[in-house]
């Protein structure tokens, strides 16, 4: 998704120019395609036609490695349309971190201080949280409505974590609906119960809200897996 990014009160920064977005959670975000001279804990503004918003910066991608050219911002107001999907209401995280993590909103902003504060801050890559992580992952999935008589339909794992995954799916269901899901990935077949927490045209993000003990250590000795 192309995306404009300015910073009216850093002006030599950052020329405003076009950006692309890697990643989108409910607080923040991970874009690519940004030349930035600033720091963490500046404030640039994200605009997507008429919508925009502003964020902080969370951490800069260092020049000459992979992350060159990107930034994980958290947002510091409400964000409402901006990305052109639906997300669930803000919790704990914020800023995205380089590999697709979410990090929580203290982290970010001790590492921000740090940064700010510090010649010697420890970089983003030192305060990724495995929870948070997703990987890479191809099943099957039927999933349907937590209630009586509710129809099934198919879909195709694209990423899990031990959080949740996300389902490739034309269905959509309203953030926060209760869904029974069914995975199956090879020989490992699971059904668990979880909460859709992002729609978005490609399919749906669901986490967990009830998993049982057999469950979550399938799912983990998978992510761990996945992990290696």
């Amino acid at each position: 998704m192309k995306v404009k990014v300015s910073a009216p009160e850093n002006p030599k920064s950052i020329v405003s120019q076009a950006a692309c977005t890697l990643d989108v959670a409910g607080r923040g975000a991970r874009i690519s395609g940004i030349k930035y001279a600033g720091n963490p804990g500046d404030t640039v503004v994200v605009e997507r036609g008429n919508v925009r918003s502003r964020f902080k910066v969370a951490w800069v991608g260092e020049p000459g490695t992979v992350r060159d050219g990107q930034l994980g911002l958290q947002a510091i107001e409400p964000v409402r349309g901006l990305w052109g999907i639906e997300t669930a209401p803000p919790d704990d995280f914020g800023g995205i971190e380089p590999d697709g993590v979410v990090q929580p909103l203290a982290a970010v902003a001790s590492a921000t201080h740090a940064a700010t504060n510090s010649p010697k801050a420890p970089t983003s890559t030192q305060s990724q949280n495995r929870g948070l992580m997703r990987y890479t992952c191809r099943g099957e999935v039927e999933f349907r409505k937590d209630a009586q008589f509710a129809l099934t339909h198919k879909g195709k794992l694209r990423d899990i974590g031990t959080r949740g995954c996300f389902v490739m799916t034309k269905e959509k269901f309203p953030i926060n609906a209760r869904m029974v899901v069914e995975l199956k990935i090879g020989a490992l077949e699971l059904q668990v119960k979880a909460s859709v927490k992002t729609a978005e045209p490609l399919g749906m993000w669901m986490e967990w809200t009830e998993l049982p003990a057999a469950e979550r250590e399938q799912i983990n000795e998978l992510v761990e897996r996945l992990a290696v």
